[in-house]
């Protein structure tokens, strides 16, 4: 019996690999199928696993990827709007035309008891994968919501969207589909908890731990990541980070720009700016771009620069909302978080595991006192509570690659 891993982006890529990698060294033989239009076979992960016994890849049809739609596209839009699973013209659909014949045969074919999806509906990631879902609870499969990131905020409305929906009392997680998976995995108890407020199930939604924060993954992910090669950079100068995030995701735009530029003119620094990793969320950089990269000071990087490796290579980190910020902690690397770059907040601070700069003046003096050697960076309590709730699930060392493999290869399930 086999498991089924769906996977569309580079996050799931990341937060995925390591269950994958689990497996493998317990001699099962996982699949993985691609439902994105670009192609991430030459991914260093995947080359990784394939390395280590991994051929059975697949790759849905690319007009069913759904990285093909075009938000931006009002026809686009319209159909996806009318199409969604709760509409007239969704359920008629549907209920007569959504045919898994193909999707039946492919998972029976294969000897697939369970399949893996990342967070998600069954519905929001094309025809294409809620055939996969439907076969799936047709022939009796286990599904599996899992982690394609690490959610490190502390409250639910972290987003525009969600911002907008919560003053008309609409909830956007839509919890009646997001219940129909035997398992919506989280990695820590915060994030759980807050869901099944929303209506999540509170047996289904669990804490299971990140596997992609995990020592033993983490050690591994460091060592086969593509070494970084930044040409331009002065030998000496203290060298500074800073990870972008989701322009969505209540992101104060001026703010940014504003401390950027500030970096950028202090002695003897070399800054490099991290876009986002998700497709198509990097607006704000484009936008200010053309202020920044002439300097000789300053690079911009993407998906091309992986994070792991740029954070072991400098000196401090600055990062306001993503979960990579955990990464600099396993490193051991200094870790800014401005909270006034954007509206929410998050675990960094709760646990107060980072430099917490409130403004730009406090941020600018937390570097300087790292660059002159004044300020240390000791913040091991909060280091330690942070990699408990995020890493652990907040049940203690114990190894969660294992914790997944076991719960994922179990024909029971383990409610």
């Amino acid at each position: 019996m086999s498991i089924l891993f769906i996977i569309k982006s580079y996050n799931d890529i990341d937060h995925l690999t390591p269950i994958i990698y689990g497996l493998l060294k317990l001699d099962q033989e996982p699949h993985i199928m691609f439902c994105s239009t670009v192609d991430y076979s030459s991914d260093y992960r995947i080359c990784y696993l394939q390395d280590n016994g991994l051929t059975n890849i697949h790759k849905l049809k690319r007009d069913e990827c759904t990285v093909l739609k075009n938000k931006k596209n009002i026809l686009t839009r319209l159909i996806a709007k009318v199409t969604k699973y709760d509409t007239i013209i969704g359920k008629i659909r549907r209920r007569y035309f959504l045919n898994c014949t193909h999707e039946v045969g492919f998972l029976k074919a294969h000897n697939i008891h369970s399949v893996v999806f990342e967070w998600s509906t069954p519905s929001s990631n094309g025809f294409g994968v809620e055939r996969l879902f439907r076969a799936a609870k047709t022939i009796g499969c286990t599904t599996y919501s899992l982690p394609h990131g690490c959610n490190i905020y502390d409250h639910p409305d972290v987003n525009s969207g969600y911002v907008s929906a919560s003053l008309r009392g609409i909830y956007l997680d839509e919890p009646d589909q997001r219940n129909m998976f035997d398992y919506y995995v989280f990695q820590g108890k915060t994030r759980r908890d807050i869901c099944v407020k929303l209506g999540y199930d509170p047996i289904r939604t669990q804490a299971w731990g990140s596997v992609r924060f995990c020592p033993e993954w983490q050690k591994i992910n460091l060592e086969i990541c593509p070494s970084v090669n930044m040409m331009n950079v002065k030998v000496g100068v203290f060298k500074v980070v800073f990870m972008d995030h989701q322009y969505d995701y209540n992101v104060n735009i001026q703010s940014i720009w504003e401390s950027l530029i500030s970096i950028s003119k202090i002695d003897n620094v070399h800054l490099v700016i991290k876009q986002s990793t998700r497709e198509g969320k990097s607006e704000h950089i484009l936008d200010y771009k053309d202020q920044l990269e002439e300097l000789c000071n300053v690079d911009f990087v993407g998906s091309e620069v992986h994070s792991p490796r740029l954070i072991e290579w400098c000196d401090c980190v600055i990062n306001y909302g993503s979960s990579i910020g955990i990464e600099a902690i396993l490193q051991d690397k200094p870790l800014i978080v401005p909270t006034f770059m954007h509206n929410n907040s998050t675990l960094f601070e709760s646990y107060f595991s980072c430099h917490i700069a409130n403004d730009i003046k406090e941020m600018l003096d937390i570097l300087q006192g790292l660059i002159s050697g004044q300020l240390h960076n000791n913040f091991n309590p909060g280091k330690s509570e942070i990699i408990n709730e995020i890493v652990y699930g907040g049940m203690g060392k114990h190894d969660v690659i294992d914790e997944y493999c076991t719960r994922l290869l179990s024909r029971k399930l383990l409610y």
